[in-house]
């Protein structure tokens, strides 16, 4: 009888066990994906049962306790519970009726929704290296209009996927050649390609600029780039531009429940035991939504979001749910970010940039010079348009010496773009007003300030 009494007492969590079982069974037999039926995940529609069943279960047997303790507990949780259902019906009513417009949740767990797991097209920026992740395609193209003025802009890239004409691999001129590394100013994003700062450069000077920069990309690409591809060529200077407005947003492991929304295929730097590896933030690159393996793949991309989600620590996994569930969690986001555009402007990077990932940024550039020793190289910062604005009025940037010291150390030429361009009259003529790139004048305008800096003039010499 003792043992009869011990079963009923336990029967709620034995059954809790055996219901979770059943949903890590279902794991085990669909290997490293979901099984959809009718385009509903069964593992996730159990774990959701699982949870709710449990909740339950705990409120109406601590409720029956005679634990006061217990009790308490059970009363907490019910009224917790009926709050958070009562505002989130009024978040959803808020949504409904469009008096706050705000993106609603998609529970991309439960439902499998074919618009969040594909891409129109092949993308032409794509995660198409299992080394530094982002590059193109060889001999790919694309054409599109700029947004400002419907300019059409023609992409094109060689046989290696750079945006540049082809290149040979040795120097056959007597002149020095150059190679250019960095993100989508250094590719000339916003202008087509002889309009570009290392087109300009090359046409003035006669000297090769061969650029391998690429939007969405950061020191630690660059590293990887120069090491895996453009150190193949022959070249005797190295032009680094850095963008410090977002080339401090390496991605890291605690980002890694951004990968539920876009799941890509970044480099990263991990430190063990006064050791640092490079990491990067899915298995393989085909697991990017961007590679070609996948991106007309929705089921794929599904797939790979949810074997991301299975390798979250619980708190992120509770995390993401409200964040895929929560019309409550929208709104909040929503007022936040209103408040946001209408609060104080924060300073810039050059006035206050993250000391905290500092040494990830620095170590990047680092192993750079490291790999490109022997070669001259230069560094120049690219503030953006809200920078120079900032710089214009307090001529503030604590970011420019720490770089400078940098540089110094390592026996690198350092270009400040900042006060170069805080000195030119009307800095907004320079840019894309829809977008923040160089315009064909910004273009033309830095090539000038280069062509009249002594390192770079002294580049040009012959040793």
């Amino acid at each position: 009888m003792l043992f009869l009494k011990k079963i009923k007492v336990l029967r709620y969590p034995l059954l809790f066990l055996l219901l979770y079982g059943l949903t890590q069974f279902l794991t085990l037999f669909d290997s490293n994906h979901d099984g959809l039926v009718k385009d509903i995940s069964l593992y996730h529609l159990s774990n959701y049962i699982l949870w709710i069943a449990g909740i339950v279960l705990l409120i109406a047997e601590c409720a029956k306790s005679k634990i006061s303790f217990l009790k308490n507990i059970s009363f907490s949780l019910f009224i917790f519970i009926f709050f958070w259902l009562f505002l989130e019906i009024i978040s959803w009513s808020l949504w409904k009726t469009k008096i706050i417009d705000f993106k609603n949740p998609v529970n991309s767990f439960l439902f499998f929704d074919m618009n969040l797991n594909t891409m129109d097209k092949r993308p032409y920026w794509g995660d198409y290296s299992s080394i530094s992740g982002k590059w193109r395609l060889p001999n790919d193209s694309l054409q599109k209009l700029r947004c400002n003025d419907s300019t059409l802009l023609i992409y094109q890239t060689n046989s290696i996927g750079a945006r540049d004409k082809e290149r040979s691999l040795k120097n056959h001129t007597n002149k020095k050649r150059f190679v250019c590394i960095g993100d989508s100013f250094v590719e000339g994003i916003m202008v087509n390609t002889p309009d570009r700062l290392s087109d300009i450069l090359e046409k003035n000077t006669g000297h090769e600029h061969l650029n391998f920069g690429i939007n969405g990309t950061s020191p630690i690409n660059y590293y990887l780039i120069y090491k895996s591809l453009a150190k193949k060529y022959d070249h005797d200077v190295v032009v680094i531009g850095i963008l410090p407005a977002n080339d401090f947003e390496d991605y890291t492991e605690g980002d890694k429940i951004s990968l539920l929304d876009y799941p890509i295929y970044r480099p990263y730097w991990k430190s063990t035991n006064d050791k640092i590896e490079l990491k990067h933030s899915l298995a393989t690159v085909n697991q990017s939504y961007s590679s070609l393996a996948i991106y007309d793949k929705p089921y794929e991309v599904y797939h790979t979001k949810d074997s991301i989600y299975r390798s979250l620590p619980l708190v992120q996994k509770i995390k993401s749910q409200f964040r895929a569930n929560s019309y409550l969690l929208a709104l909040i986001d929503e007022i936040s970010k209103r408040k946001s555009a209408t609060s104080v402007p924060q300073p810039s990077v050059f006035e206050n940039y993250p000391k905290k990932k500092w040494k990830d940024f620095s170590y990047s550039l680092e192993r750079l010079f490291e790999e490109a020793k022997g070669k001259q190289i230069i560094i120049m910062t690219i503030p953006i348009l809200s920078d120079i604005k900032r710089y214009q009025k307090n001529h503030k940037s604590e970011l420019s010496p720490q770089l400078a010291l940098l540089c110094k150390k390592n026996g690198v030429n350092y270009i400040d773009l900042l006060p170069l361009l805080g000195n030119y009259q009307n800095p907004s003529e320079l840019f894309i007003p829809c977008d923040g790139h160089w315009s064909e004048k910004g273009e033309k305008k830095v090539a000038e300030i280069l062509q009249n800096n002594i390192f770079y003039r002294k580049s040009l010499l012959k040793n």
